[in-house]
């Protein structure tokens, strides 16, 4: 059973990483919440089209670039659970089999 812990990506043209980062959170946490800083590459369509129907992974679109902080805050407040970590897809160095609970993908 996932821990009850949100965690919190933000994106901004991210690619196929971003599948790759939440991929390696889901079955860790009880939520995954992704903030969209108005991405341009195909990266939502592609977790939309992974993670179809499937209700741990919420998706909030900005319509512009606010930036990470201000996207954590977006994601915090919208968080179910008290305990939340923020994530970041980076450059794609997120491991792959992160080694404790809503260890995620590297700030």
């Amino acid at each position: 059973m996932a821990s009850p812990i949100s965690t919190i990506i933000v994106n901004y043209n991210a690619g196929p990483g971003l599948v790759a980062c939440i991929q390696s959170v889901i079955n860790q946490v009880s939520e995954v919440v992704l903030v969209d800083n108005a991405s341009r590459d195909n990266s939502i369509a592609l977790v939309e089209a992974q993670f179809a129907g499937d209700a741990r992974v919420r998706i909030i679109r900005n319509t512009d670039n606010l930036g990470f902080a201000a996207a954590c805050n977006i994601g915090a407040r919208a968080a179910q659970h008290a305990g939340f970590r923020p994530g970041f897809p980076g450059q794609g160095d997120y491991p792959p089999h992160p080694p404790a609970p809503a260890s995620g993908c590297p700030e």
